[in-house]
């Protein structure tokens, strides 16, 4: 990807990615690396798992960058890949405490199937957050 004085807009740059453009997949993520850090730095309470977790959102991206569509909100599919990676890891800690109660939670007092659509409501108004000037 040729670097513009105009900056390019997501749906670009997720196309160039799934063409394997790596100058492409370093804008997007400095683009989005600190947000989704302090996104998932606020679920979890934790700086340092934060920075390995979203390590992790961008290395599985560029991995399956082929199945990404560009007409899809790209910002939307990273927050929600870093939603996923705090369940996975909170589960995982869980998992290996062996009990549930040691493992840290992003909702307290919230019913279990209400706490799925409140995710989902609060992941869709970050991703809808405008970009930071």
């Amino acid at each position: 990807m040729k670097s513009d004085a105009i900056k390019p807009s997501d749906e670009q740059l997720t196309d160039a990615i799934r063409q394997a453009d790596p100058e492409a997949y370093r804008q997007l993520y400095y683009r989005y690396f600190e947000s989704i850090v302090r996104f998932i730095q606020y679920k979890t309470g934790d700086r340092e798992q934060a920075y390995d977790l979203a390590q992790d959102v961008f290395a599985n991206l560029w991995i399956n960058r082929k199945r990404l569509d560009p007409t899809r909100s790209i910002k939307s599919y990273i927050y929600r890949a870093a939603s996923n990676r705090v369940i996975d890891s909170q589960r995982k800690m869980a998992r290996e405490s062996g009990s549930s109660a040691h493992a840290p939670s992003v909702q307290t007092e919230i019913q279990p199937d209400e706490s799925f659509e409140l995710a989902d409501r609060i992941d869709y108004a970050v991703a809808a957050l405008p970009e930071p000037v």
